[in-house]
């Protein structure tokens, strides 16, 4: 009997986490504190308007929504499909694999693909007062050449 209570809790603790990566306005802080990092900031078009920066995210591993892109400021967040990402002549894109909530914690994998480096990237974010704080970062450069 304690095992099925203690196999039910993590059940219950894991659906909980599963449940806030989903959530709409989470995903949002999580993609605003991705997009912008320094690390890519000089890889960016301007946006459509000249009023921010034009940034790429292929629809494939982690999904967003236009309800996820719509509040992060300065930036015009291009939802693409592999389809369109195809026919287009785009190099730089964001890739989201992972997304993990563990313990208030965020783990967020994801690949930024550039025309001559893809960079391999591990988070480890921690919302605290509203804000998202990243507390550890792995990042493997791959060269295309």
């Amino acid at each position: 009997m304690r095992k099925k209570d203690l196999l039910l809790m993590i059940v219950i603790f894991l659906a909980m986490g599963i449940g806030k990566a989903q959530n709409s306005d989470f995903k949002t802080k999580i993609l605003k504190t991705c997009i912008t990092m320094p690390e890519f900031q000089d890889s960016y078009a301007v946006s459509d308007d000249n009023t921010g920066k034009k940034v790429y995210v292929l629809q494939h591993g982690i999904s967003f929504t236009q309800e996820d892109i719509n509040d992060i400021e300065g930036y015009q967040v291009v939802l693409m499909t592999k389809a369109e990402l195809a026919g287009s002549n785009i190099a730089n894109y964001f890739l989201f694999w992972t997304i993990d909530v563990i313990n208030e914690k965020s783990v967020v994998e994801f690949t930024y693909e550039g025309a001559s480096v893809s960079k391999k990237v591990r988070l480890n974010i921690k919302e605290k007062d509203q804000v998202m704080l990243i507390s550890d970062k792995q990042m493997e450069e791959v060269s295309h050449e």
